[in-house]
């Protein structure tokens, strides 16, 4: 995997996730082919050591789960193999990772000047404009903030 070394730099978990999702792909579509999904996560997890040291305990819930996969709604273990759990977790962490290595935030633009805006300046803008009303100077033009321009060569903005 060409990304593994910038994906150990972080700590992150998307590779297990991703291996995670893949064995739960194979137990959901075959479900008599448990040995094929135990193969798969011997292969990809359990031969690695850093993620045999760092997930163990899900690794044995995920292998003690396909003994359940027939009565999956009475098992101990369907937390860990639930489907929301298992693919809206790796939703987020491949954006979060895609972000991190393209150097861009995580968050959407939009959203990030919104929260901006709505943490300080837009609040800030309409207390100037309440004090201005209770003072009786109102604004006469749409563009026109209460605050001077000190250099004319360029706007306010």
């Amino acid at each position: 995997m060409e990304n593994q070394a910038f994906l150990a730099s972080r700590d992150s978990d998307l590779e297990f996730a991703l291996h995670r999702s893949q064995y739960m792909r194979i137990l959901s579509n075959d479900r008599a082919d448990k040995l094929r999904a135990v193969t798969y996560l011997r292969q990809h997890v359990t031969a690695s050591p850093h993620m045999m040291t760092k997930y163990e305990t899900e690794i044995n819930k995920l292998l003690a789960a396909t003994l359940w996969t027939d009565r999956m709604e009475a098992s101990p273990y369907k937390d860990v193999l639930t489907e929301t759990r298992v693919h809206g977790e790796l939703e987020g962490k491949l954006a979060q990772e895609f972000c991190a290595k393209l150097g861009m935030s995580k968050q959407l633009p939009l959203a990030v000047v919104g929260d901006i805006a709505t943490g300080g300046a837009l609040s800030r803008i309409e207390k100037g404009r309440r004090v201005m009303q209770q003072r009786k100077n109102g604004w006469s033009i749409a563009d026109e903030l209460p605050v001077s321009c000190t250099d004319r060569r360029d706007s306010c903005f």
